[in-house]
Order: C-alpha cells, then sequence, then structure tokens
C-alpha cells in the first residue's frame, strides 16, 4: 500500500506535465483508477502532444510513424546525447563518483556484471595438445602488464 500511496501523486505530477497545468491530476474528473489510466493517459499525451516543446523532433523525424519506431528514434536519440555527453565528461563524473560516492560507484560496477553467465567447460587443459598449452602460455596477454586506466 505505501507504493501505491507514493505512485499516485507521481501519476497527478506527470498528467500535470503532460497537460501543461500543474492542477490537471487535481482535478476530481483526473482522478482515473488503475484500470483506466494507462488507455486516459495516452489519449491525454496524444491531445497535448503538440503543446510539448520536446516531441517536435520527434515528429519531425518520424511523422506518423508507429509507436515502435518512434521509441526506436527516442531511444537512438537519448543513447546519442547519452554518448557525447561522457565524451565530455564521463570519465571525470565516474572518478568522482568513486570517490566521493563509493557505494554508489560499486553498485554501478555490479549493474555492469551480467546476473548469469554460462561457462562451458570442454576438457581444459587436458584436452590441449602440447603445442596449444605452450602457445597459450606464450600469448602476449600473459606476457603483458597489466592495463592501467587514467581517469
Amino acid at each position: 500500500m505505501m507504493a501505491h500511496a507514493k505512485f499516485e501523486p507521481e501519476v497527478r505530477a506527470l498528467q500535470g506535465v503532460v497537460a501543461n497545468n500543474p492542477y490537471y491530476g487535481e482535478q476530481p474528473e483526473n482522478l482515473w483508477s488503475a484500470k483506466k489510466r494507462p488507455k486516459l493517459m495516452v489519449k491525454l499525451i496524444e491531445k497535448c502532444l503538440s503543446q510539448i516543446p520536446e516531441t517536435e523532433q520527434i515528429k519531425i523525424g518520424n511523422p506518423g510513424g508507429s509507436p515502435e519506431a518512434t521509441r526506436r528514434l527516442v531511444n537512438k536519440a537519448f543513447l546519442e546525447a547519452l554518448a557525447e555527453d561522457f565524451r565530455q565528461g564521463g570519465a571525470q563524473a565516474i572518478a568522482k563518483v568513486r570517490k566521493e560516492q563509493p557505494a554508489a560507484y560499486m553498485k554501478i560496477c555490479a549493474l555492469l556484471v551480467p546476473r548469469e553467465m554460462k561457462v562451458e567447460h570442454s576438457g581444459g587443459v587436458k584436452a590441449m595438445s602440447d603445442e596449444q598449452i605452450e602457445a597459450a602460455e606464450n600469448t602476449p596477454f600473459h606476457d603483458s602488464p597489466p592495463h592501467e586506466v587514467k581517469l
């Protein structure tokens, strides 16, 4: 029940942002039931889409396109903007988080590691010929020092 109590104000705030009226979600006719909310939110967005300046690029890039194609365009634009932002200051931001918020830094690191990793064993060293073992021992990976990352 706590999650629901926190969720409702967020829905009303979202309604207000979309409708460009902070009190829109507080009006009795706009207190939508959970069952009706998805369809009514879509209708509100469609009605107000032309009033949201941030959507202009989406409409220009995909006039009359399908929702899936529009979603791909938005995702692509977001990832391109994120990549550009990272190029401008990402390494410094990571270093700052590592120094000032080590718990958050470790959480990010943990999220980047796959939850499950399937490792298949196919005989290992016992299945390798002497030549294969020697070749593996002589690869540059084993001879080179660990790479240093400078931030």
